[in-house]
């Protein structure tokens, strides 16, 4: 058995290929022991490969950690991981961008983890309903249009270089929703910008 993490568009080969070939190919997504990953709330990988593979080796994977099946496709766990990771920078690099605006007006960082966690868990909260419009292409306004988003993007990039702070993400940001907005979207919800990431 070997456990592997390639890329999407080399897994679906990766068996035929040497060393791989006439072994069984396992697609993980391992979390290492200082990463911190916590799935199903303990320390585990993902992994997406046909279930009687899986249960052959039932046995050395739970001494690896919890596993969360993706399916039985080889496919998920390479884009599952692009996905996490990049919810997770954006996460952090949020947070650490509204840390560095609070220390323009000389307040601690520390003083906003208990207002950030607030703000993550109203987000939170919308992650469901933004995921459906994703799926269905249809991005209603029932949190609010874009265009309002965009008059507060347009101050928070106006705030961020009046204080000296970077603006780039805050610049960035708003690019994206002015091209959404652009494409015929500021009526629309801000789960429009999906179709900004969609194209490369």
């Amino acid at each position: 058995m070997i456990i592997t993490t390639p890329e999407s568009l080399s897994i679906h080969g990766l068996a035929g290929q040497p060393p791989f070939r006439g072994r069984r190919v396992l697609p993980q997504r391992l979390a290492g022991p200082d990463e911190r990953v916590d799935l199903l709330g303990q320390p585990g990988f993902a992994h997406s490969e046909p279930r009687p593979l899986s249960e052959a080796h039932a046995s050395p994977l739970r001494g690896i950690g919890t596993g969360l099946s993706l399916g039985d496709s080889p496919g998920p766990a390479s884009p599952h991981e692009m996905a996490t990771l990049v919810l997770m920078w954006g996460l952090l690099d949020g947070c650490l961008n509204g840390a560095a605006l609070l220390g323009t007006a000389g307040v601690s960082a520390t003083a906003y983890p208990h207002l950030a966690r607030a703000a993550i868990d109203t987000v939170a909260g919308w992650l469901p309903d933004y995921a459906r419009q994703a799926d269905h292409g249809i991005h209603s306004s029932g949190d609010g249009t874009l265009d309002p988003h965009l008059a507060a993007m347009a101050s928070v990039l106006e705030e961020s270089e009046t204080l000296g702070a970077n603006a780039e993400l805050a610049r960035l940001v708003k690019a994206l929703a002015e091209r959404a907005a652009s494409a015929g979207h500021g009526a629309g919800g801000y789960a429009a910008l999906v179709e900004q990431f969609r194209r490369p």
